[in-house]
């Protein structure tokens, strides 16, 4: 994992928020429970990612689209789009049920 930037003080105001890796969702409120997730906060309507996946599911499934989850936006970048991921991302596959991580790792820059 390279690491997250920096919490800095600011006087903007910030809130626990947690991005469920399989479909890319965002959580208020209390960590999602039975599920893989990126621990971060949201900043004036954005999520910033702090941590590595965490949680409980599926790692590692070959079969599927490979590419990477955006955890600032819970979009995916499909490998085989001339388009690159914006980090933070988490590399792994889109499969029928959602997006699978190849591992827990967060990438945060290049």
């Amino acid at each position: 994992m390279t690491e997250p930037p920096s919490s800095s003080s600011s006087s903007s105001p910030s809130s626990a928020a947690w991005r469920v890796v399989a479909d890319g969702r965002l959580v208020q409120g209390a960590p999602p429970v039975g599920v893989l997730f990126v621990e971060g906060t949201l900043q004036r309507g954005r999520f910033v990612a702090r941590g590595d996946v965490q949680g409980e599911g599926p790692l590692g499934v070959v079969d599927g689209e490979p590419g990477w989850l955006e955890l600032a936006t819970g979009r995916f970048v499909s490998a085989t789009s001339a388009t690159a991921p914006t980090p933070p991302w988490v590399e792994g596959v889109m499969t029928a049920s959602g997006f699978v991580p190849g591992s827990r790792v967060v990438v945060y820059g290049p």
